[in-house]
């Protein structure tokens, strides 16, 4: 799965969105590519404008989502984003079929670069978010039966009330939120993943089994 491309929203509007389906051989070690199949918006799924808005196709980019996480379930591809955040779901041909917003607490999860965060219009406001820009999604899993997808922030929400990011015994901690698949909505399930020390990233988040998660992090 390609990422946003270029590091930023600002300089990937040319950088298109994509994955790869591999048939690997773990015996002989030979990998051969079947497909690349691009992100597609014709139905007009994407609830903001896209940077090929004005085209049949509207193959998306870089400048529109920062897709970090893929899991298969049956025929739907369903991919944790990070602008956002927000899930998507597209078919197998790339075809996007949905955009969900990421809630937690019943309520939306948005990072500065959520297309319905503006910049305040007078020098004494400030931008209303709660989740840091490049800290959306980073682990992406799925359960094992495909029942439901758990997005794994690269960092922690910002708590309004408490004036701090969530944190565990001082130890800051980003949420696993539980998203249900047939449902197509969040659960209200989550669990915190504290940090081994404040300033740590999330690398990627897969589950082995039903009841065991994977997690690579970095410092």
């Amino acid at each position: 799965l390609t990422e946003n491309g270029f590091g930023s929203k600002a300089h990937s509007p040319d950088a298109m969105l994509f994955f790869h389906r591999f048939k690997v051989d773990w015996a002989t070690g030979k990998v051969e590519r079947l497909e690349t199949v691009f992100l597609h918006d014709p139905d007009k799924k994407v609830p903001f404008r896209i940077t090929h808005e004005g085209t049949e196709t509207r193959y998306l980019t870089g400048a529109d989502f920062d897709p970090e996480g893929i899991q298969p379930i049956g025929d739907v591809i369903w991919i944790g984003e990070e602008f956002g955040p927000y899930l998507i779901k597209a078919d197998r041909s790339g075809k996007v079929l949905g955009v969900f917003e990421t809630t937690a607490d019943g309520k939306p999860v948005r990072s500065p670069d959520h297309y319905a965060v503006a910049s305040p219009g007078v020098p004494n406001q400030s931008g209303s978010f709660n989740a840091r820009r490049s800290k959306g999604y980073e682990g992406f899993a799925a359960s094992k039966d495909g029942r439901f997808l758990y997005g794994l922030l690269e960092g922690p929400l910002w708590d309004a009330d408490k004036k701090e990011f969530e944190n565990l015994d001082g130890k800051q901690a980003a949420r696993i939120l539980e998203f249900d698949v047939a449902a197509e909505t969040f659960t209200g399930r989550f669990w915190y993943y504290p940090f081994e020390q404040n300033g740590h990233a999330i690398g990627d988040f897969n589950m082995p089994d039903a009841t065991t998660g994977l997690v690579s992090a970095r410092d």
